[in-house]
């Protein structure tokens, strides 16, 4: 006779990977019906080195996520290079020494062996590497609600909204192309937020000359990828590079405008909330 209470383990996912390759990831592991997933906190890759941290809240109010763990850094690493023909990617046959005590299921790192890499979308890549026939894509991904309450209370504090109508920026240095972001800043009605990082958005207004008032620093009040997505999802605009922010409007379901360097076309996703600045 067949026991319909039969356990079933709970599949668990590691991912090291930068914040965006992580939100990028989530539709491959809705496909396999969620479950537990590892964070390790730093990759050659990264930006901050605080990936655990910085996705620990966004990843827990997911409906498709058991748990959000810090996987132990010593574990788990691979060599990926930073510059070169091989920038980005990693090599198959590298060894990678695991943690003994943790079982996984997939270790979605390996996204960046795909022999389609930087001429797929990511979200695409998680689903050769793994030989399984993407979905449609489930949109939205992410859910957000500025009302969620998390069981930890010490989670619930969330960053201030502005009141009104207000847009949002997000232009990183590593992927920033040629555009005239004066002129774009300077054509809004509504304030104008940036919520990267300090240094970035210190070079962003001495680079195009944009005087403070018109682009408000507010990267200080945003703490995490939840804050941040809070800000786009609400926001009347959101403008922005390739860059975490992009990801996360992707999966929030939520318009946005993009300066794309023609190099990267493999990020255009022409969905309809999708608007390039830059087109040709």
């Amino acid at each position: 006779m067949e026991n319909n209470n039969t356990y079933k383990r709970v599949q668990s996912f590691l991912h090291s990977g930068c914040l965006g390759d992580i939100v990028l990831s989530l539709p491959f592991i809705i496909a396999k019906q969620g479950g537990d997933i590892y964070i390790r906190n730093k990759n050659p890759m990264s930006a901050t080195n605080m990936n655990f941290k910085g996705m620990y809240r966004l990843l827990l109010s997911q409906p498709y996520i058991n748990k959000v763990i810090e996987y132990p850094q010593n574990y788990g690493f691979k060599d990926i290079p930073i510059s070169g023909e091989n920038a980005g990617r990693i090599d198959p046959k590298q060894k990678v020494k695991y943690d003994p005590s943790i079982e996984l299921d997939f270790d979605l790192d390996y996204f960046r062996i795909s022999p389609y890499l930087n001429k797929e979308h990511l979200i695409t890549s998680y689903f050769t590497i793994n030989q399984t026939q993407p979905p449609q894509l489930p949109l939205p991904f992410l859910l957000i609600d500025k009302a969620h309450k998390f069981k930890n209370e010490k989670l619930n504090h969330n960053v201030e909204i502005p009141k009104g109508e207000y847009n949002v920026f997000q232009v990183t240095q590593r992927y920033r192309w040629e555009y005239d972001w004066k002129k774009l800043i300077n054509s809004q009605i509504n304030p104008n937020y940036f919520i990267g990082l300090k240094s970035e958005y210190d070079d962003f207004i001495k680079t195009y000359n944009i005087k403070e008032d018109n682009l408000i620093f507010y990267g200080d009040k945003v703490k995490d990828m939840y804050d941040m997505a809070l800000m786009i999802n609400y926001s009347h605009e959101f403008f922005c590079n390739p860059s975490v922010g992009y990801t996360l409007a992707i999966g929030l379901n939520k318009f946005f405008n993009m300066v794309l360097n023609p190099g990267m076309k493999y990020l255009k996703t022409d969905l309809p909330i999708e608007n390039i600045l830059n087109k040709e």
